[in-house]
């Protein structure tokens, strides 16, 4: 069953997606040292020691996927 936890869900693989691929850059992983730096806050309400965040601010429906059949 899908529901709002679902965009949670996804947030939570993007970081984690975005984390292996900085750390295995040394140049960035100077920069970000942790997963824990990496936010789904917006800018306003960024917690201190986040250096990352990943912000969804619109979502719109795709009309022409929507009539796919699956």
């Amino acid at each position: 069953m899908s529901d709002y936890n679902t965009i949670l869900y996804v947030g939570e693989t993007l970081i984690r997606l975005l984390w292996d691929g900085i750390k295995a850059d040394p140049e960035v992983s100077s920069i970000i040292q942790s997963e824990d730096q990496i936010t789904l806050y917006s800018p306003e309400e960024i917690e201190s020691g986040k250096k990352l965040s990943l912000f969804l601010y619109q979502i719109v429906e795709n009309d022409y996927l929507k009539n796919q059949e699956v």
